[in-house]
Parts: structure tokens; C-alpha cells; sequence
């Protein structure tokens, strides 16, 4: 490993103490679960779709972004080539300003956007996606 990566992880899990291997924890969450289920669904329908971690950590006195504001849990790509946003939401949990503007966004460019509560939100969407 080359010497400054190796620097830039050792001030990362010294700056930001969810870093450090002993005290790192998955997150289990309703929501987690419902991400995985319909990216094993997309992908076994041939639909190539991506989950996308988003946030920021504080690295000294900055913050460094690691995606758009806003953006979809899950992103792809459908058979007829129109992009697929999926946001999941646990029950009760609504969208925030940010998470709006982006899906108003996609949709006004022809893609596809689901907010899908349940795994049942997704199904059949391999339907609406066929080739003509």
C-alpha cells in the first residue's frame, strides 16, 4: 500500500471512531433487508442496478461529501435504457426535500423512479421494462 493511502486511512479511523475495526457494526435495518431483496430481484431479472451509499464524514474541520444530496438508495439501468432510481423507506418514514428533488428530477427526464415500502412496491417491474 502505498505510503499516503496508508496515511489517509490511519487519520481517517483515528479522526472518525466509526472507523476502527473493533467497533465497526453492520447495519441491520428493515431497510437494509428491502435494498437487498430487490437488487437480488433486479439482478436476477437481468436489470443492472447498483446500491449507492451515500453521507459525509468530518475529516479534521471538513466535511467531505460522498455523493449528491438526495440521491436514490438504489440506481440502474433498465432494458430500454431508461434510468431506474428505487428509494426505500421503512414504514412511516417519508422522503426528505432532498430525496424529492432528485426523483422529481429523473422523472422529468423519462426514468423511472419507485419509492417502494415493501418488496412488494418493486415486484413486476420486469414487466414494465420489456423490450419492444
Amino acid at each position: 500500500m502505498p505510503v499516503h493511502i496508508k496515511s489517509i486511512k490511519n487519520l481517517l479511523m483515528k479522526e472518525n471512531s466509526a472507523f476502527t475495526p473493533q467497533r465497526r457494526r453492520r447495519n441491520q435495518t428493515p431497510e437494509n433487508d428491502l435494498k437487498k431483496a430487490i437488487l437480488s430481484y433486479l439482478h436476477f431479472h437481468n436489470i443492472p442496478a447498483w446500491r449507492i451509499n451515500s453521507g459525509a464524514i468530518k475529516i479534521q474541520n471538513r466535511y467531505i461529501r460522498f455523493s449528491v444530496p438526495g440521491i436514490a438508495d438504489i440506481i440502474g439501468v433498465l432494458p430500454d435504457g431508461r434510468f431506474l432510481a428505487v428509494e426505500t423507506k421503512s414504514a412511516g418514514n417519508r422522503l426528505t426535500p432532498a430525496q424529492k428533488d432528485f426523483l422529481e428530477t429523473i422523472t422529468r427526464n423519462n426514468g423511472v423512479v419507485i419509492v417502494a415500502y415493501s418488496f412488494n412496491d418493486i415486484f413486476g417491474i420486469e414487466n414494465l421494462c420489456r423490450k419492444k
